[in-house]
């Protein structure tokens, strides 16, 4: 079930690529890196109970796990003080995908929360597919889900650097060298 867009304002927005994945194209990563200097960005694993935190070091090269904060009222605060504290300049926040590729229940109210941010404070904010994280992370660190979220909002954030270092960067001069054939 698609999330349905929570203020009027989204409605009249361009029709989202198909890699959109259900939310308006300004929240996908590729709109981030035509809009956003290099800085430091936040990585945030929403969930129900907790929210998992990351902070990218200011080159976008690494993302490292910074803290867990309760869901509710808390967390905008929280992240106000993190953004003014490291001088943030974009948020990732997970989208949870069905393994299908259809959207989980969950992406409601991280859309909500995205276009919040984004609407109140004018922070770019990219959501970005997070399918299978938490379960990896826990799996990779032998942890309970429940302490492992700041180590899953790092790795969300890690491939959202990925991604957005390949947007940005110029190409690299070496990969049109080829081996010449023996």
């Amino acid at each position: 079930m698609m999330p349905k867009p929570p203020t009027k304002e989204m409605s009249n927005l361009p029709a989202m690529p198909a890699a959109c994945h259900h939310f308006p194209a300004h929240f996908h990563i590729d709109h981030l890196a035509k809009t956003v200097p290099q800085g430091p960005f936040l990585g945030i694993d929403w969930g129900k109970s907790r929210v998992g935190i990351a902070l990218s070091d200011p080159d976008n090269t690494l993302s490292m796990p910074l803290k867990v904060v309760p869901t509710g009222g808390a967390l905008r605060g929280a992240l106000s003080q993190l953004w003014k504290d490291y001088a943030i300049k974009a948020i990732v926040m997970g989208w949870p995908m069905h393994h299908t590729g259809e959207p989980s229940a969950l992406c409601a109210p991280i859309l909500r929360l995205a276009t919040r941010l984004h609407d109140d404070h004018g922070w770019p904010i990219a959501l970005y597919d997070e399918r299978f994280t938490t379960q990896g992370v826990a799996a990779f660190l032998h942890q309970p889900k429940a302490v492992i979220d700041d180590h899953a909002a790092a790795l969300i954030l890690q491939g959202a650097i990925f991604r957005w270092k390949t947007l940005t960067s110029p190409p690299c001069p070496y990969t049109a060298i080829r081996p010449s054939p023996l």
